[in-house]
This record gives structure tokens, sequence and C-alpha cells, in this order.
């Protein structure tokens, strides 16, 4: 159930042009628009969330002369009432507000995810005009079913290579293909229609379910990571989140997909959503057609505790591993990083690092005792995660990052994929997490 809520009115300028759509016309267009413009009129004047101090004190006070009134009602018909009859009023008046509080707002979510459905189509139509007039033209045969995926959850888990393939990209064509991904307005249109479907897809969804709950012993047995670590009750998920609650939990997802400024990325297993403001990140696993790709992919996602207790708490951002009863998916909320803040650490640049050319400031920090034996915890718990668990943190990718706030060095492994060492197809990436481990060594020596 929701925290309280309080109506407030918080009138939305509705776009003048829906609103003057002409009705006595039938084609989808002006049907999608006309029905936007009553969406958004709903959605204008539905009840938020009261998040002021004026609007609790409100909500406060109408609830205490709720209860005052109906107990002088109840007194006047029965006389004084005892301690265990005031404490039942109280409660039934509370538990009202929370269930009334409720239900409005699974009702509003039903409305913004209505209104985003429509709105996908637009986003989609604007990314293939922008495709067509940088010459990526799709073949006759593949323009509806490119349209199908863009507008559809199939988007979210689409391969990217049989998405390029479907918009007519060249991929031969290595100076077209550079100008594609270098085009700014580009990336940003297909990163709106990405963030579009992933908010009225079972990101939404997991809203909208009655029954979310953080993941236990019995999804981390699941996984198969118990093979490397026994299960702790209540250990897999950081209680600094859990001890929230999932109605907080929910509280804030919900401010995720309602922040229009909400950027959106995807990864081979992740699609993740990257507010502005909000603290946290929401992340989603992306269904994989190939079972060894997905049963690797739920157990890295149960490494979670296992690299925090043995590389340290302090080199991965919170989080909690949420279920839900309308998605097959496992979701995670994660403190949020401000990666442009930070300064990269990769195999391809840490030489940058130890001849001086690159993150001066990382350098700089260095030269304090405090901040060297930062370091050295870091690449000691790596090194007893390799040789104790078989596991090596994936350092390849863009997962490591170091920043120096007020002089105090800080060191997170933003996204914690690793390489099983169990396998022999992984020797390369040991070896090579092995090297960036030496050369980590290198700066503190």
């Amino acid at each position: 159930m929701k925290d309280e809520k309080e109506k407030v009115n918080k009138p939305e300028m509705v776009d003048r042009d829906m609103a003057k759509v002409d009705i006595s016309k039938k084609n989808p267009v002006d049907k999608r628009l006309e029905r936007l413009a009553e969406l958004n009129r709903e959605i204008a004047n539905f009840q938020y969330e009261a998040e002021s101090a004026e609007e609790k004190e409100i909500l406060e006070k109408k609830r205490k002369e709720e209860y005052l009134r109906k107990k002088s009602e109840l007194e006047e018909k029965l006389g004084p009432l005892g301690v265990a009859a005031n404490e039942l009023i109280h409660k039934n008046i509370v538990e009202d507000v929370l269930e009334s509080a409720g239900q409005e707002n699974e009702q509003f979510d039903r409305l913004a995810l209505e209104r985003q459905k429509l709105l996908n189509i637009g986003l989609a139509e604007d990314l293939i005009n922008k495709l067509d007039a940088l010459g990526v033209v799709p073949r006759e045969e593949d323009r509806v079913e490119l349209l199908d995926v863009l507008t559809s959850t199939r988007f979210i888990d689409y391969e990217r290579r049989k998405l390029i393939e479907l918009m007519g990209i060249d991929m031969n064509n290595k100076e077209h293909v550079d100008k594609l991904s270098n085009n700014k307005d580009l990336n940003e249109s297909f990163n709106r229609v990405l963030r579009g479907q992933l908010i009225s897809s079972e990101y939404r969804e997991l809203l909208l379910a009655h029954e979310v709950a953080f993941v236990g012993r019995e999804d981390f047995e699941k996984s198969g990571a118990n093979e490397l670590a026994k299960y702790f009750e209540n250990e897999i998920n950081d209680s600094e989140l859990t001890e929230l609650g999932i109605e907080k939990i929910k509280q804030i997802v919900r401010k995720i997909l309602n922040d229009k400024e909400c950027n959106a990325g995807q990864g081979e297993f992740w699609n993740v959503l990257v507010p502005k403001e909000i603290a946290y990140v929401l992340k989603a696993e992306r269904q994989k057609e190939d079972k060894s790709k997905q049963e690797y992919q739920k157990r890295s996602l149960f490494y979670y505790p296992v690299i925090r207790d043995v590389v340290g708490k302090e080199f991965l951002p919170r989080q909690v591993i949420l279920k839900s009863e309308n998605s097959s998916r496992l979701f995670v909320l994660q403190e949020k990083q401000e990666v442009d803040a930070m300064v990269k650490v990769k195999l391809s640049t840490i030489d940058l690092f130890v001849d001086g050319s690159f993150g001066q400031e990382i350098i700089t920090a260095l030269a304090v005792e405090d901040n060297r034996m930062v370091l050295r915890r870091f690449v000691d718990g790596v090194r007893k995660l390799l040789s104790g668990k078989k596991l090596m943190i994936d350092m390849i990718g863009d997962n490591l990052f170091f920043q120096v706030t007020e002089g105090k060095l800080e060191i997170k492994l933003v996204d914690y994929g690793c390489f099983e060492a169990k396998w022999e197809n992984r020797r390369q990436e040991i070896a090579e997490g092995l090297e960036m481990l030496e050369k980590l060594e290198g700066l503190v020596k």
C-alpha cells in the first residue's frame, strides 16, 4: 500500500494542438491525438503525492478532525469510550485513508501507462524519420516489422544486430556507421524510444502488481549462485534499502517512471532507467533467447552479495533485487552513481594512469596513505574473490570508476559483472583482469 496521499491540484498545460483535434476525423493519428488530450486532462487533475510539510500537515489535520467527529458521534449514543474503542476508531480511519490512496495511485499508473503507449508510436515514427534523413531507409518488406518492434515491448529484448538489419544500416560502410554512432540527435531519439517502452511495459507492471517482493532464499538457490556462497537470510539485498519497505520502494520506482528527464540505457543483460534528480536507477533483465546466456545472466545477478561481502561493501552501490507477480523479469533498484563526474578505469586506459597523462586527480590523491590503503583493499578483495570464489571482476568494460571527494579516494563497481574462472573460454578475460590488478598495485608501490 502506498504512503498517505493528499489530493493536490497541480494543473498541467494540455498540448494546445491536441486540444484542437477535430474529433470528426477518424484517421489513426487524429484518434491518437484525441485520446492523448483526454488522458492529459485526466492526469493533470489527478491525485499527487503530498510531499511538502504543508501538504502533510493538511492531511494530518483532516484525519484528526475525522477521528474526533466519529468519536463524538459514538459518545453521544454510547457514552464515554474506552481506550480500546478509541484505538479501533483511529486504526480504521488510517486504513481507510491508505486504502483509498493506494487505489487511486493504481488508477493513476494505469492512465500513465495508456498515455505512454500512445506516445511511443510518435517516438518510433520520429526515429524512423531521423534515420531516413541520414540516408538509412529500411527495405519495404521490413518497414512494417520495424515499426512493430519499435512500438511494442519486443523492443526492450530485441537483439541489436537484428534491429540494425531491420533499419537497413549497412555495417560494411564503416564511415556511415561511425557517422550514425556519433549523431547525438539520433542517439537521443533512440534512447527516447527505449525509455518509452521501458516505462510502459514491465517496469510499469512492477507498480501495478499487488505482490511485489524482495528476492529471497528460493530465488538465490534457483540461480545457481549458491554454488559459490551459502545463503544468509536477508543478506542478498542491502538492509539500508529493505528497511524502507516495499511500499516506499514502489514510491521510488514511481518517481523514476514519471521523471520526464530520465535517460535510458541498454547493455547485454540489462535495460536501465537513469533519472535526473532521484538518487537511484532502475534496472530490469533483458530476456535472452540463448539458454546458457539466460542462466549466466541469473547467476551474475545473484553474485552481488558474494562480491559485496568478499571485495568490500564500500566498493559497490547499495541495491535491492525485486520480483513481481506480473513479470518473469527480476528488477534491481540501485543507488545512482554520478559516473560523468568520475574517472573510468579499464585495461585500455590504465597505462595512461601509470604514465600520469590521465586521471591526474587520482594520482595526486594516491600520494596520501589513506587513499593508497583504499586501493590496496580493493585489489586484495578482487584477488580474494578470484582465489576463493573463482570469480574475476569485469574490469575490461565500463564498470570500474574512481573519484576523489574532498581529498578522499572512492572506488565503485557500478556494474558488478564478473567472469567465471571455471570456464576454459574465459582464460583470456581472467588474464586481462590479473594484468589490470598488477597495474593498479603499481600505483601504490
